[in-house]
């Protein structure tokens, strides 16, 4: 889901990705400030937790690779690699064993790849989850009982997942793992897709792809089907990403008013880590009920200096960053 690298290309996808513009690793690169480049993705579809330790193996550290951000999310592609091998089709019951089995392996793999990059000098890692794929538009048709199991099978995932990089990080001394729970916020986009400015486009009840929507006769990249949830049968919109992205971002670089101090009738709100790219507001009130806009923060730089009026004897701020998508 996050390769620039090896997607189909095309008309209906944005360059070799796998979606209709930038995947959300691209614009997390955005929200720190940094220019994205390509050729530091390893990301390639059809690449499983296997590959990813082999990848890790043959990765030569840069000289500052121990102040440098590393994301891994393979979580998922074990899961779709899985339900294509016929081992673990019906996707019922009497396969747990083997879904354990399966589970087990997927999250050792991801432990020593950890371990390889902590050798060579990783400290940061971004280690996403895994979400529910039976609601994804390609297993949204499977009968009740195994699309049940299968959630059960992620969450059981999910659950060894976290052990493990509690583990990793209470034996890797200086190692940070953030843990982005897109689990959660994939659940939620599904149930409230109007609260993220997106459509759960359906078709007798069940999710539908842009691609694949038939009544969408407007295919273009930016057209109304970058409002969809999903681009195409596996994968989410460029917007989707992006949302996914912003909640990196809170989670690894929180905006926060770092100092407040009164200057000249005024209050002097130092703020830090702005989201580049996504502009917000100072909000305050004397009560925290009432909250009003106090002031517009530009997405310019990650540290600012914000004047806002001394209006009331007591004061509080609040800052709020409107979720906002442009494509790509």
């Amino acid at each position: 889901m996050t390769t620039t690298t090896n997607g189909p290309g095309g008309t209906y996808y944005y360059g070799n990705r796998f979606t209709n513009g930038r995947v959300w690793v691209e614009v997390l690169a955005e929200r720190q400030g940094l220019e994205f480049n390509s050729s530091f993705n390893w990301s390639y579809f059809g690449h499983y937790s296997p590959n990813l330790v082999t990848n890790v193996t043959k990765f030569i550290a840069p000289p500052d690779i121990n102040t440098a951000l590393f994301v891994i999310w393979i979580n998922n592609a074990d899961f779709v690699s899985n339900l294509a091998n016929s081992n673990f089709a019906p996707y019922h019951n009497s396969n747990l064993a083997i879904w354990t089995d399966a589970i087990s392996q997927s999250v050792s793999n991801q432990q020593e790849a950890v371990e390889i990059l902590y050798a060579k000098g990783a400290r940061t890692i971004i280690m996403p989850n895994a979400v529910d794929i039976t609601k994804v538009p390609y297993y949204v048709g499977l009968p009740s009982a195994d699309k049940g199991f299968l959630r059960a099978r992620v969450v059981d995932f999910n659950t060894g997942f976290s052990n493990m990089v509690d583990q990793v990080m209470n034996s890797h001394p200086g190692t940070t793992i953030h843990v982005p729970d897109v689990f959660a916020l994939f659940d939620d986009v599904i149930a409230h897709p109007d609260d993220y400015g997106l459509v759960n486009a359906l078709d007798n009840g069940r999710s539908v792809d842009a691609l694949s929507d038939l009544s969408l006769t407007d295919k273009s990249l930016d057209g109304p089907g970058a409002n969809y949830i999903f681009w195409d049968y596996l994968d989410p919109t460029a917007k989707a990403h992006a949302i996914i992205a912003d909640l990196a971002q809170q989670l690894i670089a929180p905006a926060r008013i770092a100092s407040i101090e009164p200057l000249a009738g005024s209050n002097c709100l130092e703020l830090t880590n702005i989201p580049i790219g996504l502009s917000g507001f100072v909000e305050g009130c004397g009560d925290f009920s009432g909250w009003a806009v106090e002031s517009t923060i530009p997405s310019t730089n990650a540290t600012q200096t914000i004047m806002v009026p001394a209006s009331n004897p007591k004061q509080f701020y609040r800052l709020r960053f409107p979720l906002s998508w442009n494509w790509p």
